[in-house]
């Protein structure tokens, strides 16, 4: 049986999978403005920093994590 993930554990996977996509930005998320957040019954990882939202993560299957192709409109500063 495969445990759910904390909230915590999300966040983390998703600021390291940022920071591999984003080798030269300057931008790095906030660990604790970043959310886990449930929408229309999907699962989804938003990572910020003081200038808002960096990036949308859809959590899929077992906790893996695909980038959104857009921001859910719920999610928008």
């Amino acid at each position: 049986m495969i445990e759910e993930q904390t909230d915590e554990v999300l966040v983390d996977s998703a600021i390291s999978l940022f920071l591999r996509e984003n080798r030269s930005s300057s931008s790095e998320p906030d660990q604790y403005a970043s959310t886990v957040e449930q929408l229309e019954g999907r699962l989804y990882v938003i990572l910020r920093n003081y200038n808002g939202i960096l990036a949308v993560y859809e959590v899929v299957g077992s906790g893996v994590l695909k980038k959104a192709s857009k921001v859910p409109k719920a999610l928008k500063d």
